[in-house]
């Protein structure tokens, strides 16, 4: 059975952070000047600081699934069809 206290799922959020932290770090001391490079693994690091943290808190996204059937065919929509086909075999 599950153990409603594993929280091993939630390590991806966590490497995440980390990950991009550290490619951050790296090129702030490679480049010592602001690029777009730290811009971006910077804003991936809030990103996925924010879903660690929802998820941590267990105010993430509930995930389900449902199907949805298509309604049947309507009778006026075949008359319509009917009437207005064309006939591309006449030469």
């Amino acid at each position: 059975m599950d153990n409603p206290n594993d929280n091993s799922w939630n390590l991806k959020w966590l490497t995440s952070v980390q990950d991009h932290l550290i490619e951050c770090l790296s090129q702030i001391r490679k480049h010592r000047h602001p690029t777009q490079e730290q811009a971006y693994h910077l804003a991936k690091a809030r990103d996925c600081f924010n879903s660690w943290k929802m998820d941590y808190e267990g105010m993430g996204w509930v995930k389900t699934k449902s199907e949805h059937q298509l309604p049947p065919k309507v009778i006026e929509q075949q008359k319509h069809l009917e009437e207005n086909q064309i006939d591309i075999s006449k030469d």
